[in-house]
């Protein structure tokens, strides 16, 4: 009796895992595929953002948009995505010119001291980005 009753409580805790889940990425399944970025590689006037996954493959450029942030003010937006594309001090580089989104792809981003930067990497319709901070 006690192990169906465990056994009930864990499907009833995975349906209500899996429910919570659906509602926050959205019924459509429209952030699945969405790209994971590297850690921000700081120079002294640049840093680099390498796209280090993506988990289908290389996907068309046009299926993305990116943002730059600075101090929380959007000081620049590509979209879509365009190798050699630049939007403020955000440039895209397709590092294979495949014409696709795939890993060692990256993102150049002029910096100035003491200044706070995001970047962020829309995957379609997802409303949900992929994000990288920094510090300089």
């Amino acid at each position: 009796m006690l192990v169906v009753l465990f056994v009930a409580f864990v499907v009833v805790a995975s349906a209500v895992a899996y429910l919570s889940l659906t509602q926050t990425l959205g019924s459509n399944d429209s952030c699945l595929g969405a790209p994971f970025l590297g850690s921000p590689q700081a120079g002294a006037q640049t840093t680099i953002v390498n796209v280090s996954l993506v988990p289908y493959g290389g996907v068309e450029l046009a299926n993305f948009r990116a943002s730059v942030w600075v101090n929380d003010v959007q000081v620049g937006e590509m979209n879509p995505l365009a190798d050699g594309g630049t939007a403020g001090p955000m440039r895209f580089e397709d590092r294979d010119r495949n014409g696709s989104l795939s890993s060692g792809d990256r993102f150049v981003v002029d910096t100035s001291p003491e200044s706070h930067y995001r970047l962020d990497l829309y995957f379609e319709s997802c409303s949900i980005p992929t994000r990288q901070s920094w510090t300089t």
